[in-house]
């Protein structure tokens, strides 16, 4: 199970991507209710378990269960607060190992380790719809259309339009390609753009295919000398760029690519390693109530992590102070501590992501002040709406300040007195002049 469900920034995605992200939400806030059913369910299970096993903290168990409960009701609302509460009631059930855990008291600490397991599931969607809510939910309600996404004609074929000023064949066929993913829209450009090379008689440009992990790329290879960043055997630490402003718009795509692949590898180093935190912390706190505040480390570091994907600044150093503060609770033992060395181990993608997010923050500051930020994706409108018949160019309009012998004046009357006629005295004129003005009067 992936755990981002972006497949394509929000703001600049089609209905059917959407849709695709909405549909996937609604999937995992189910399973996270249907779940939560369960472990309440269990919850009352253990209770019952425990109280005839005699112990006298079998009420936590209670706790917890109404906790899942209402995190069951209020997971369907898609309330924030339900996803919360999941993990908290995790928690209440596993401080039941510092207060009424015993070395002797076999049955119930299989009881526990039974109902620590089955109620860990829905943590699982849980922490998937926290890391999800402020980049894929929230910016999907602000969408028209929330929550059901139903695409009418226009969504449908607006992108299947004729492509104008290119010959018949090359029309038919791009009124039957589709162009619905990113991979489309970018083959189709650079054919395109090879086109325009060709026709010119320039060198054509040579495209090169990149896989880095999971996330495959295309990047168009030039001959360009960046003033600044530094690699360190053939790896780019400092991002190598020019000057942001001056840079052009493919430069500024390729610079939020590689920040973006750096957030995303450190995802496939969050679900394990944090199940070795909580572990360890459960096997440091054994019997104590120091055991019970040190579950305060996994929230805060579920929530820094997700403050790492959203590219705060502060996001790392909360990190770095998070795992220093959880590795000297856990050394006190060499179950804990071997934990927590895999733990540090596992998540070498998480600390190298901190680390180049820490280094390249200047770029990224840069890059936030420019147009297009954080996508610096062209959709199909941008690429080929100049091009489309019902999309004529117009000239801007130019503005200029006029001279005083160009300016227009238009006279209404009323603003000044008519300039009297420049011609000889005359007697009755004058007679004619006094009538006006006691006639005014």
């Amino acid at each position: 199970m992936k755990l981002s469900m972006e497949i394509m920034y929000v703001p600049v995605a089609n209905i059917h991507q959407k849709r695709e992200m909405i549909s996937d939400w609604r999937f995992t806030s189910d399973n996270a209710s249907k779940f939560s059913l369960v472990a309440a369910l269990v919850s009352v299970l253990a209770t019952i378990s425990m109280k005839f096993f005699g112990d006298e903290f079998y009420f936590i168990f209670l706790g917890s269960g109404a906790l899942y409960l209402l995190s069951a009701l209020f997971c369907k609302k898609w309330y924030f607060s339900a996803y919360i509460s999941v993990i908290v009631a995790w928690l209440v059930t596993c401080s039941w190992a510092s207060f009424g855990l015993s070395k002797d008291d076999i049955p119930e600490i299989l009881c526990f380790a039974v109902v620590c397991i089955m109620q860990f599931i829905p943590i699982v969607y849980s922490c998937r719809c926290l890391y999800n809510y402020a980049p894929v939910f929230k910016e999907l309600k602000k969408c028209k259309g929330f929550p059901n996404f139903i695409a009418n004609t226009a969504d449908i074929y607006g992108d299947k339009m004729h492509i104008k000023d290119e010959p018949v064949s090359n029309k038919a066929q791009a009124s039957h390609n589709p162009f619905n993913t990113q991979k489309d829209i970018q083959a189709e450009e650079f054919r395109r753009e090879q086109d325009l090379k060709i026709r010119a008689k320039s060198k054509p440009l040579e495209q090169a295919y990149e896989s880095s992990g999971s996330q495959e790329r295309v990047r168009i290879e030039q001959n360009i000398e960046y003033k600044y960043g530094f690699s360190i055997l053939g790896r780019e630490i400092k991002f190598l760029h020019n000057d942001i402003p001056s840079s052009s718009f493919e430069e500024k795509k390729r610079l939020m690519s590689q920040w973006n692949h750096y957030l995303k590898e450190a995802e496939r180093d969050f679900f394990i390693p944090l199940f070795l935190m909580m572990v360890s912390i459960m096997g440091a706190g054994f019997g104590s109530f120091m055991g019970f505040i040190m579950y305060a480390f996994i929230p805060l570091y579920i929530m820094f992590f997700n403050y790492l994907k959203t590219s705060k600044a502060f996001a790392p150093y909360g990190i770095f102070v998070v795992v220093a503060m959880y590795l000297s609770c856990v050394m006190n033992n060499f179950m804990s501590a071997g934990l927590a060395v895999g733990f540090l181990i596992l998540s070498r993608r998480v600390w190298v992501a901190c680390i180049m997010s820490i280094i390249n923050r200047p770029i990224y500051k840069a890059l936030s002040k420019e147009e297009g930020f954080p996508s610096f994706i062209r959709n199909t409108a941008d690429l080929y709406g100049d091009k489309a018949y019902i999309v004529e160019k117009r000239e801007p309009i130019k503005r200029r300040i006029l001279s005083d012998d160009e300016k227009i004046v238009m006279n209404i009357g009323f603003d000044e007195e008519p300039k009297k006629e420049e011609k000889a005295w005359n007697a009755f004129d004058y007679m004619d002049e006094e009538k006006d003005e006691k006639n005014e009067n």
